[in-house]
């Protein structure tokens, strides 16, 4: 799928997908359901740019990559999770597993994998940001499994084509 121009990530077939960013297209959000085997599986696919202006003038200021990883890092410090940071070729990917706490272990419990790839060009970096709902009474189904590998090996994969 193409996420606005903005990123491009590959999602089963079976997930639908709809816009629901701001009205003039300014925030670039779509949300994604999936509902197999009386499980509902919600998505939240979002895409950022990030840049640093230079407060005096205005101008943007080409920073490093080491910068932006450790900005990254901020996303993933919930020591209740499982958090990873691994670098890629063009950038960085923060992923982290957590439990929605305030539901418990019940019907209406999620447990939510974010995957957030910052991915780097020209002193720019655009944050591609996938999180799944899963439903807590089904996290262990073979099904819920499989979606998650796959997409393990298909956000790593994401095309970036504005920054190319």
């Amino acid at each position: 799928m193409n996420f606005g121009d903005q990123a491009k990530l590959s999602l089963p077939e079976s997930i639908d997908v709809s816009f629901h960013g701001g009205p003039d297209g300014s925030e670039c959000q779509w949300y994604g359901s999936w509902d197999p085997e009386d499980l509902h599986v919600g998505f939240w696919i979002r895409t950022d740019d990030v840049k640093l202006l230079d407060e005096e003038n205005q101008t943007e200021i080409a920073v490093s990559e080491a910068f932006y990883e450790q900005s990254l890092e901020g996303f993933i410090g919930d020591p209740q999770g499982i958090n990873v940071l691994y670098r890629t070729p063009e950038g960085a990917i923060a992923y982290d597993i957590y439990d929605d706490e305030e539901a418990g272990e019940n019907d209406e419990a999620h447990r939510k994998h974010l995957w957030q790839y910052m991915h780097f060009s020209h002193g720019t970096a655009r944050v591609l940001h996938v999180l799944v709902m899963l439903p807590f009474v089904g996290k262990d189904s073979p099904l819920l499994a499989k979606l998650i590998s796959f997409l393990e090996r298909e956000v790593p994969r994401a095309v970036f084509p504005e920054l190319e």
